[in-house]
């Protein structure tokens, strides 16, 4: 399941319109849907804890860039920049925008 903006649009309608949701909701939800749902999530916690480790200062050595480390870093393809935190969102997030 790719469409969540769809997917949200139509849980939105169905909390204006149907009082007893309830009963809707095991109608439409079936669990071949749950499953997919559970799938995708446990998917994007994998990947969103392995971000949060990448970006997480407190896990490397004071004296990291001194030699070498047992250190993650990462660094920009066009330049010697290492990017850090704010700096690694924003890299990130242009390398996507550029790819749409």
């Amino acid at each position: 399941m790719s469409d969540y903006a769809e997917l949200k649009r139509l849980a939105d309608e169905v909390n204006r319109e149907f009082p007893n949701k309830e009963d809707l909701w095991n109608m439409v939800c079936t669990p071949t849907v749950a499953i997919d749902l559970i799938s995708d999530l446990e998917s994007m916690r994998a990947d969103a804890e392995r971000y949060r480790w990448l970006r997480n200062p407190e896990r490397c050595d004071e004296d990291y860039l001194d030699g070498p480390a047992d250190n993650i870093v990462v660094g920009s393809c066009g330049g010697e920049d290492i990017l850090w935190l704010d700096d690694l969102d924003k890299a990130i997030d242009a390398a996507i925008a550029d790819e749409q």
